[in-house]
């Protein structure tokens, strides 16, 4: 069979076209609570900083939008 045209980027994005995706790898439970006791560890030691000026913008913004 001879090989068709090319495939163009939007026939690519065709989802028959695609490859499923894989699936995300599962976590043990002892690792996911050794992992969450860690962050919350670290981050605890953490100083609390305010957001910058932009991201305080961004924040009341999206508070302005959702309501």
């Amino acid at each position: 069979m001879p090989p068709g045209p090319p495939r163009s980027p939007t026939r690519l994005r065709n989802a028959q076209d695609a490859a499923p995706a894989p699936a995300p790898p599962v976590l043990n439970p002892a690792i996911r609570r050794h992992l969450g006791s860690s962050l919350r560890t670290y981050y605890a030691g953490l100083p609390a900083e305010p957001p910058d000026a932009r991201l305080a913008a961004l924040l009341a913004w999206l508070d302005r939008e959702s309501a």
